[in-house]
């Protein structure tokens, strides 16, 4: 699916059911572009979201509830995982959220947003990775539970296009080709690392030859030992509170496209969106940007709490 195509999808199961083995080609892809396929591991599966169904821009899909049923369809596959011990990983176009470079542009519609967090909480056990696109740019998403511990993580891929947004009042919106390499674990899905490569648009056209070469490693740029959600958190941390890692954040943001520097302004707009994926956290964010998720708080509080209880006892 390409990133304006915002009907459902009959007409695509049509064009791929010839290539699919049709034992286990699902009557789903035909319905809606969408789709589970197990990893040839045997650890865990793949499920393909068709999210252009929630795009903010699709009017064909804007009073539907359930668009092609996707939702029930996801919730179903993601408990059949979880009670077949499987690990998942989430695949789609269009991200939930904000997109970072203004304020107040989400990419869903608000009630589309709601039902995909709620199935993110509720399975958010079985689920080992979430990759998405769209923006062209490098970014990620947390998502966190009631409590404010980080449950998951979303990773935004920079495009191999270059592509500059024609969206009112953004500053730097271009990017660099990018192309990245996740690390995991075979076994558990659990992801290890990420490696950024990218291509220098300046520097080819000035020399007249393209060159791939490493931008970053994510655990070396950031100072956290994996890619999973609790580094992802202790990330956003860094990137909010010191101005070298946030800057290092911004110019990886655009893959190195002319690094510009990230103000305050800039700062709020890219922590908000990064942590607060919801509408109202994300709008309350903007009003008092120092208000942050504090697990750690959290879970000091709970351990001083049941240390307290079981002096008591004592």
């Amino acid at each position: 699916m390409g990133r304006e195509d915002a009907r459902e999808g009959e007409g695509w199961g049509v064009t791929w059911r010839g290539t699919e083995d049709p034992v286990r080609f699902c009557g789903c892809c035909v319905l809606g572009a969408f789709y589970s396929e197990k990893l040839p591991s045997g650890a865990g599966r793949i499920v393909v979201l068709n999210t252009n169904l929630y795009y903010s821009k699709n009017e064909q899909t804007a009073n539907m509830a359930d668009p092609s049923q996707q939702f029930q369809w996801l919730d179903d596959v993601l408990s059949n995982a979880s009670r077949a011990g499987e690990m998942v990983y989430i695949i789609g176009h269009v991200p939930p959220g904000f997109f970072e470079k203004t304020r107040n542009k989400a990419w869903f519609r608000e009630d589309f947003n709601k039902e995909y967090l709620k199935l993110i909480h509720k399975h958010h056990r079985v689920i080992a990775g979430q990759f998405f696109g769209h923006q062209h740019l490098d970014s990620f998403r947390m998502f966190y539970d009631d409590a404010g511990a980080p449950i998951s993580v979303m990773f935004l891929t920079p495009g191999v296009t270059p592509w500059k947004t024609t969206l009112a009042g953004v500053v730097n919106g271009a990017n660099n080709p990018g192309i990245r390499m996740f690390e995991y674990d075979q076994s558990t899905l659990s992801l290890k690392d990420m490696v950024t490569y990218f291509l220098n648009l300046s520097q080819a056209n000035e020399q007249g030859t393209p060159r791939w070469e490493p931008e970053y490693r994510l655990t070396e740029a950031y100072g956290v030992p994996d890619a999973g959600a609790g580094s992802m958190h202790a990330a956003l941390g860094r990137i909010a509170s010191n101005k070298d890692v946030l800057q290092r954040y911004y110019d990886y943001n655009s893959v190195s496209y002319e690094p510009q520097p990230c103000d305050e302004a800039c700062r709020v707009e890219h922590v908000c969106a990064l942590r607060e994926v919801a509408f109202d956290a994300y709008a309350a964010c903007l009003r008092d940007p120092g208000v942050a998720h504090a697990p750690c708080l959290a879970l000091l509080l709970a351990a001083l709490l049941g240390l307290r209880a079981l002096l008591l006892r004592w």
